[in-house]
Order: structure tokens, then sequence, then C-alpha cells
């Protein structure tokens, strides 16, 4: 489809349909991390996000990957993602290189505030995000801010002509970047109010 868009937060563009960027996790880094979650916390969700569009839960209860995509991956087809005990899927995806381009790591919030303290103080090639449901985690450098810049700049847009909306913290980067910035007030965004 010829569209324009920055997806899988802010890991994949595309201007009329043609990829001008694409960002993986670092392989090594990303099976460090699964394996840190899995041996730490009893309840977690991994959503992991692949070049292709596909979507991969894994999770420590099947039950609870099941209500996972019931809550949070409802508008993606079925096709997009596979949830299943037996990780055999996950583990092939994470031998290759250049295929996990986003993870999302659902806890509960100080076990997302304990990870996300635990990824700081390690040289892991990864962008970390606290939002609302999880931690996102990108590659080094990705951020909304840097890919919308990307984005314009390939466009030539100019910085005035950008209207930027957003109602998280992992939108913080782009009200930096962009004067015409507004924020979605809702009940768990208050603490950004003096910060866009």
């Amino acid at each position: 489809i010829p569209e324009t868009y920055i997806a899988c937060n802010v890991a994949a563009i595309a201007c009329n349909g043609k990829e001008i960027f694409l960002e993986h996790i670092n392989r090594d880094h990303l099976n460090k991390l699964i394996q840190h979650v899995k041996k730490t916390y009893q309840k977690y969700t991994l959503i992991l996000f692949d070049s292709k569009g596909n979507l991969y839960s894994l999770c420590d209860d099947i039950n609870r990957a099941i209500a996972t995509e019931q809550k949070h991956l409802k508008n993606f087809p079925k096709i997009a993602y596979t949830t299943n005990k037996n990780v055999d899927i996950i583990n092939n995806l994470l031998v290759q290189e250049n295929s996990i381009i986003k993870i999302n790591v659902a806890l509960d919030y100080n076990e997302k505030i304990d990870l996300y303290n635990y990824l700081s103080k390690l040289n892991y090639d990864f962008t970390l995000a606290i939002c609302k449901g999880s931690l996102e985690i990108t590659a080094k450098g990705i951020n909304k801010g840097a890919s919308l810049k990307r984005l314009t700049e390939y466009m030539k847009l100019e910085n005035e002509d950008v209207y930027v909306i957003g109602d998280d913290k992992n939108d913080l980067s782009m009200f930096k970047e962009y004067t015409n910035s507004f924020l979605i007030n809702h009940e768990n965004n208050q603490d950004l109010q003096s910060q866009v």
C-alpha cells in the first residue's frame, strides 16, 4: 500500500509505500533481556514485533497470554501473531539476525520500574520507554522524535508545518522536537503536563 507511516514505536518508517528506515534490536541483548524477565518475574507478558509486521507473545501462562491478546492486541488480525505455550516459534525467531524491531514487556508497575532501572544500568543497545501498559523497548537511539524528524526531513517539511499529538511518556521526544505539540489529557498522564 503506498502509504506514509511510522510504526512499531518508530523503528520502521515508510514514505509513499517505500521503506526509508528500519532498525532492529540487538539479538544478543534481546535474548539476555528475555532470559532475565523469565528468571526474575513470576508473571510477565512479552510482545515481540518483527520486521514483517507479525506479533508474537511470550507469557508465563497461556491464559494470561490470551487475556493480553484480547485486551491489547484486539485490533490486530488473528493471523498477525502467535501465542503458544511451546516457545519454539519465539526461539527460532531469536536465533535469526535482524528479526525483532520492538518488544513490549508487561509487568505490574513496581516490577516495570525495577526492570527499567536494571536495564538502564546495562550497556545494552536499547531505548526504553515506560508507558501505561508496558515497558517499550526499541533499538538504541530509536524514539518518536528522532524518527518523526527522519520522516519530515525526507519529505522536506518545515518544523512549523508539523503538528504532534500524543498522550504518553514515549511521546515526549516528539514534543521536544516540534513546537506545535499537543498532549491529550487523561487520568494516566497528569505528570506529563509540565514536560510538554
